[in-house]
């Protein structure tokens, strides 16, 4: 079990711009206010001791992540043709992979054929990565990200 870390806002700023997303002071402010039935947008906390606000970094992190995810999945439905009501209900269907489309590839060949020690180096990964692309099985969203479910859209 990992002992949690605790950051303040301008540390929490810091945390979000290591992993690519830039937040003003004014931006994190008012993701840490209640709304009017005094809740907070994310889970900050007054400390007990030093009476400032606070954030488990880890649940920051996270939170964000979903949301890049989210919004990727978004992204691929409007450019699909969707449009934004549509996108909104059926985002959550849209089933990402993080790594290349061959690293895809391989990964659905060791999951679905019990292939033989000898015959995996002859398996050109690359080219079914290539040919599901083709296909309109997968689409990359970026290098390393892929929708693997494109099919269905």
């Amino acid at each position: 079990m990992q002992i949690p870390c605790y950051v303040d806002l301008r540390q929490a700023r810091m945390v979000l711009s290591e992993i690519g997303i830039e937040l003003s002071e004014r931006q994190m402010k008012r993701a840490s206010e209640t709304d009017g039935r005094g809740r907070r947008k994310l889970p900050f906390f007054v400390d007990p001791i030093d009476k400032r606000l606070k954030i488990e970094k880890g649940t920051l992190v996270n939170i964000y992540r979903n949301l890049q995810e989210e919004a990727q999945q978004l992204l691929f439905l409007l450019d699909c043709g969707y449009d934004l009501e549509d996108a909104l209900d059926r985002y959550d269907e849209v089933c990402l992979y993080d790594g290349t489309a061959s690293d895809y590839a391989a990964e659905l060949v060791e999951e679905c054929y019990e292939l033989p020690d000898n015959l995996r180096f002859y398996i050109d990964y690359d080219a079914m990565a290539r040919d599901m692309k083709i296909n309109g099985e997968i689409a990359e969203l970026r290098y390393d990200r892929i929708v693997t479910n494109a099919n269905d859209f």
